[in-house]
């Protein structure tokens, strides 16, 4: 399956929607962009791997555990598979 517009448009939204201005810089907040990542990847793809998608990021589930999302069961159910 190739990416469409309607993909693109989500990611960019995405990233827009995490922007912060800290001190006059215009950073990202890492976190959220990452959740909403999973989220979205996870909304279009139901055997997506969060955890492989995290650590490919440089992160980790648990560093998004705690946060109070709609998937967050999704997590607790991964993790216990493994």
């Amino acid at each position: 399956m190739s990416l469409s517009r309607k993909h693109f448009e989500a990611i960019a939204d995405i990233i827009k929607t995490s922007r912060r201005n800290y001190g006059g810089q215009d950073v990202l907040d890492t976190r959220e962009v990452l959740n909403d990542l999973v989220e979205f990847c996870y909304s279009q793809n139901a055997f997506f791997d969060a955890e492989k998608f995290l650590a490919r990021c440089g992160g980790s589930v648990g560093d998004r555990l705690g946060q109070t999302t709609i998937f967050d069961n999704l997590f607790a159910e991964q993790l216990e598979e493994k």
